[in-house]
C-alpha cells in the first residue's frame, strides 16, 4: 500500500497571462449575452482576472445570463405561467421557473469564479488571482479622501 505524503499540493493549474485588451463578444451571442459581456468583459481585463484560458468560461457565464433573463421576462410577462395545474389537479411550478432557477445556482457558481460577488472578488484577492493594472480603486479612494482632507486644513 502506497504511503500518501502530507502537505501543500505541489501547483499544477496551468499559467496564463491576463489579457491586455478585451475581446470582442462572439458573434452568436444572443443580446443579453452580449450586453453582459461588453459590460463585465472590460473590467475583467482591467482586474487582471479575464486570461485567454477562462474566455471560454466567461461566454458560458454570459450565455446563462441570457437563459436566466429570458426566462426571467417570459415569467414576468405573465405570472400565472409559474405553476399549471395537473390532469390529478395538483398546482406545479412549470419547467421554466425550474430551468430559471438552474440557470440561478449556475450563475452563482459562476461569479464566483470570475470574483462576481464581494466575497468572490476578496478570495481572488487573497489568492493573487486579482492584479489590477495600475492603481488600485481602494488606493484611488484612499487617495482623493486624505487629499480633500489635507485641503480642508
Amino acid at each position: 500500500m502506497a504511503k500518501t505524503r502530507r502537505g501543500r499540493k505541489p501547483k499544477t493549474e496551468a499559467k496564463s497571462e491576463p489579457l491586455a485588451e478585451v475581446p470582442e463578444p462572439p458573434e452568436d451571442l444572443g443580446p443579453y449575452a452580449r450586453n453582459y459581456w461588453e459590460r463585465l468583459a472590460p473590467q475583467l481585463v482591467e482586474l487582471g482576472i479575464l486570461t485567454p484560458l477562462h474566455t471560454d468560461t466567461f461566454r458560458v457565464l454570459c450565455e446563462t445570463w441570457q437563459e436566466y433573463r429570458t426566462l426571467s421576462q417570459w415569467l414576468e410577462a405573465d405570472p400565472s405561467r409559474m405553476t399549471f395545474t395537473t390532469n390529478s389537479g395538483y398546482e406545479q411550478v412549470t419547467p421554466q421557473v425550474t430551468q430559471r432557477d438552474k440557470a440561478n445556482a449556475n450563475l452563482q457558481k459562476l461569479w464566483a469564479k470570475f470574483g462576481l460577488t464581494p466575497n468572490a472578488l476578496a478570495q481572488l484577492g487573497k489568492h493573487g488571482g486579482v492584479k489590477a493594472r495600475g492603481v488600485s480603486p481602494l488606493t484611488q479612494f484612499a487617495q482623493k479622501k486624505y487629499a480633500n482632507e489635507e485641503g480642508k486644513e
